[in-house]
């Protein structure tokens, strides 16, 4: 347990130093920016890149709403519906381009241990509708070859996968389906299978208290703290970016996926349960004051890709 205190010690102070918005106003303008930019982009290109642009300013854009949500999550220890919706929009729109579009053949090699972070942040927010509607395409991605390639650098052997092999084989269990990581190319880390094998569905409470607390462990190792400490590159493994470092999603993830089955999810004793982001609120997108550029941008973006409009009822946008 001292390593652990220590390794969390280690994240704590680094994440202060690094999430800390010290000037708001000029972050306020970058979030302006960022979308003048990306509607420009979009704007002057041609229909079957329009997805592409989109995928790359909402890609920004979530990285600095997650920044927001951050710098206010910790200012105030507590966590504030429309910061967290703020990042989840713009999370949602960002991961549904990558995976749902009609344009072949299929652009976007976004790394998996990436798409891994993001699937398990939207289980531990409760997007079970949107994550579902991502589940064959992302299988898909698995047996073509195209996840392998997203983890595959140069002449190096692919990446052990540690996220990514957790999320799916959590959507794949729900379906009594099975993958196969080994004919896809695709090296694993043991520990995230077993978890799902042996604790996923479990009723028993100390056993549950156990893998939950070793999922928690698992978290501060593999967080990184790229590129200040080198040897902590996602080519080395560390999949967790700093941003998400005090957030437990992994546990929230497991739990409500849990609850979804009827199962109940034990309390644990780790340093990541005492964050203001263990205390994570549902999120309300009823009462989400969405950004004023939001709605009309995305029934645009709709007329390109109309299968990802699905999305108006959960934003609780007006009908296109």
């Amino acid at each position: 347990m001292e390593d652990i205190v220590k390794r969390y010690n280690e994240i704590y102070r680094f994440f202060l130093k690094h999430v800390s918005i010290t000037n708001y106003d000029f972050y306020q303008e970058e979030l302006i920016n960022r979308f003048v930019e990306g509607q420009h982009d979009i704007e002057s290109a041609p229909l079957e890149k329009k997805c592409l642009y989109a995928l790359l300013m909402f890609e920004d854009l979530s990285q600095e709403y997650l920044d927001g949500f951050n710098d206010a999550s910790h200012k105030k220890q507590k966590c504030d519906n429309q910061h967290l919706c703020d990042f989840l929009a713009m999370k949602i729109m960002e991961v549904l381009i990558v995976y749902i579009h009609k344009y072949e053949p299929k652009p976007y090699n976004v790394d998996a241990a990436k798409i891994g972070v993001s699937l398990l942040t939207l289980l531990a927010c409760k997007q079970f509708e949107v994550v579902e509607r991502l589940y064959d395409e992302l299988v898909s991605s698995i047996t073509s070859g195209a996840a392998k390639k997203s983890i595959t650098h140069g002449e190096t052997s692919p990446e052990i996968q540690k996220l990514f092999v957790l999320a799916i084989e959590m959507l794949a269990s729900e379906r009594k389906q099975t993958v196969d990581w080994a004919a896809a190319g695709i090296p694993v880390e043991r520990f995230y299978l077993d978890f799902v094998r042996e604790a996923l569905y479990s009723r028993d409470n100390e056993v549950m208290k156990k893998w939950l607390t070793a999922l928690c462990d698992q978290h501060l190792k593999w967080c990184s703290r790229f590129p200040a400490v080198p040897a902590e590159s996602q080519l080395l493994g560390y999949e967790i970016p700093i941003e998400m470092g005090l957030w437990p999603f992994e546990y929230q993830a497991v739990k409500n996926f849990r609850a979804k089955h009827g199962l109940d999810t034990p309390e644990i004793e780790h340093p990541l349960m005492k964050t203001v982001f263990a205390r994570m609120p549902d999120p309300d997108f009823s009462q989400w004051q969405k950004p004023d550029w939001f709605e009309d941008f995305c029934e645009k973006l709709f007329e390109v890709n109309p299968d990802i409009s699905f999305v108006r009822d959960v934003f609780f946008m007006n009908k296109g």
